[in-house]
Parts: C-alpha cells; structure tokens; sequence
C-alpha cells in the first residue's frame, strides 16, 4: 500500500510504523507521544487516505477479515485483558493539543479523583470484561423468556447489534466500548429477576369490577352492597349500548 503524500512526516519509514501498529488496538497507532500519525489530517489528506484503504481492504479481504476478528476478540477481552484506562480514561486538556477550546474547571475535584482511583483500581483486577456482560445478556435474555417478553427480545437485539457495530468499525478494545451492551446486560437481568416468585409482581386479574381494582378495601363491603363486574371482553372506553 502506498500511503497519499503528506500522510506522514518526510523520512518516516516502515520500521518506524511498526512500533506503533497493532491489529488489536488502534490508540498507540494515532496518540502515542512519538508517533508519526496525524490524528488531524486536513480534509483531502482524509478522503485521499480513506480511498488507499478501501482499495487495499478489497484487493486483500481475507486479510481484512482477520484483522477485525483478532481485534473483536481483543474487545471481548478474550485474547487478553483490556487495556488499561479501558473504563475511565483520564484524557487530555485541549491545551495539550494546541486548542484554543477552554474546558471549565471541575466542581468536586476530590470527589473525581477518588472515584476515578475507584475504577482504575477495578481495572488493575480485570474484573471486568466484554464477554461476561454478553454471556449475562443472552442467559437473561432467555430466562425471561424471549417469546412472551416484548422487553427481552429488544435488549437482546440492541445489545448485540451495538457489539457488531463496534466489531466491524472500532479501533479500541477499551471496555467503555461495550457499555451500552453491559447496560442492556443488567436490564435483561432485571426482567428475569421477575421470573422468581418473590420478584414477581402479579398482573391483576379480569372480571374485577373498577371499584375492586383501585380499592381492594371495598371487597369486604356490607351486605346489600351492590357491585357490577365488568364484562371480560369489555375494553375501556367501550359503550354499553343502553339507553338512559
């Protein structure tokens, strides 16, 4: 592949390249202190840089394909542990970039710094990983029953789907990436929590007259007390039909 002139400074070369490249993460690659990389490229330095790709990516897709099933392991954090800063990046200030965009100072600059030694803490463990979250939201998913759960099938779909994206797009195995999925995760959980009886909220049952419904109290009623059940087939809102 030839790269468009001006993609890199004038002498780099191969070897130099390879220091920061790497199938699994693309971060070093573009923000490492002493790569040759842009990350900010003019506008025709992009287009020019994105048309090489697609035409190497179609000359060689077996290639292509590799790359982004060795990169979606790494995302899952099957091949090897997230990188670290994977669930709170520290980040950088726009002065650091040679930005003139000002970023207000902190609120509660103590409380950041203790969640954030929190979170880094948890990602010195590993505790966390892309698969278990994907495992927990298919498990869920089923036992809270995909056929008669309106709420488990989207959750199990988006989830999934914002995994792939990121498979066949991203460029970081961070576990940030995966958050949406984690989330879809816990509220696919939270559904088959309800499956356990003393989770379960039961659904009231049909025939109750209104009056039973909105006041359970009114069931233990005087004798002589008249109470109407609706019809089973009545919908809300219907018209009886009578005439006053």
């Amino acid at each position: 592949m030839m790269f468009p002139s001006g993609t890199f400074p004038s002498g780099t070369t191969l070897s130099e390249l390879d220091r920061f490249y790497d199938v699994k993460t693309g971060d070093p690659y573009f923000f490492a202190p002493d790569t040759p990389v842009n990350p900010f490229m003019p506008a025709p330095q992009v287009s020019a840089l994105k048309q090489k790709w697609l035409e190497v990516v179609r000359a060689h897709p077996g290639d292509y394909l590799r790359i982004r099933l060795s990169y979606s392991w790494a995302l899952l954090g099957i091949s090897a542990p997230h990188p670290l800063w994977s669930m709170n990046d520290a980040g950088s200030l726009p002065s650091s970039w040679n930005s003139p965009c000002r970023v207000p100072d902190r609120t509660f600059p103590s409380l950041h710094k203790r969640v954030f030694n929190f979170l880094l803490g948890l990602e010195k463990h590993n505790i966390f990983r892309s698969w278990m979250f994907l495992a927990a939201l298919v498990l869920a998913s089923l036992a809270a029953g995909l056929r008669r759960v309106t709420e488990a099938r989207v959750l199990l779909v988006a989830g999934l789907m914002s995994l792939a994206g990121i498979a066949l797009a991203g460029i970081s195995p961070t576990f940030r990436y995966s958050w949406f999925t984690a989330l879809c995760a816990l509220l696919a959980v939270a559904l088959a929590l309800r499956r356990i009886p003393g989770f379960a909220r039961p659904d009231p049952p049909i025939g109750l007259s209104v009056q039973q419904i909105v006041d359970p109290v009114s069931q233990q009623r005087s004798p002589g007390t008249r109470v109407v059940e609706m019809p089973k087939t009545a919908t809300w809102g219907a018209k009886s039909g009578s005439k006053d």
